[in-house]
Parts: C-alpha cells; sequence; structure tokens
C-alpha cells in the first residue's frame, strides 16, 4: 500500500477503492470508499460501539446510510468532514501499490 500523494490534504478527491486512516494515541479507524457523489463519500468500515463523531453521525444519518453499531456497515460522509479529512489524526488515503483497475 502507498500513501495517495497529497490525499492529506483537505482539497483532495479520493476514488472508489482508497483506504482512508486517521490514528491518535487513543486508536484509529480505517475503511473503504465505496463512490464518490460530489462531497459525499460513501464508505464501507467496522464501526464500533459509539459511530462516528456526532457531526459525521448526523450527515451519516440525513444521507440514508446505515445507523448500526458494532457492524461492518455502509456510511456517508462528507468529504471534509470530521469523520474523513477534518479528524484529528487524519493520515490520508492509500491505494494498493500498482494499482490500475476501476472499481
Amino acid at each position: 500500500m502507498d500513501l495517495v500523494a497529497g490525499s492529506e490534504k483537505s482539497d483532495f478527491i479520493p476514488q472508489a477503492g482508497d483506504i482512508f486512516v486517521w490514528r491518535t494515541r487513543k486508536g484509529g479507524h480505517t475503511g473503504i470508499v465505496h463512490s464518490i457523489d460530489g462531497d459525499k463519500v460513501r464508505i464501507l468500515e467496522a464501526i464500533g460501539s459509539y459511530g462516528a463523531v456526532s457531526e459525521s453521525e448526523k450527515y451519516n444519518r440525513n444521507n440514508d446510510g446505515y445507523e448500526g453499531v458494532h457492524c461492518t456497515r455502509t456510511s456517508y460522509y462528507n468529504r471534509t468532514g470530521g469523520a474523513l479529512v477534518g479528524h484529528d489524526g487524519w493520515k490520508g488515503y492509500f491505494r494498493p501499490k500498482n494499482y490500475t483497475k476501476q472499481l
């Protein structure tokens, strides 16, 4: 896996198949980009007991994302919101080396 150059910045547009990562001393999170519609990013993720940060969880609910916790789910997040680039410990998007296939 390679960090996609510039993907830590708020103006970066991810593509389907990219893997996001944030990490702090308390923990971290990752998920796979399923699709992009403007600034709405559909994510496939495993989610713990808390869901996403409140602002992002509200965005997810308002965009018909799955609300479950302790599960894998499809979530919708704002590309520049607190669950992605706006999250503490944001690292960026990663892509498999030599990745050429479009999902």
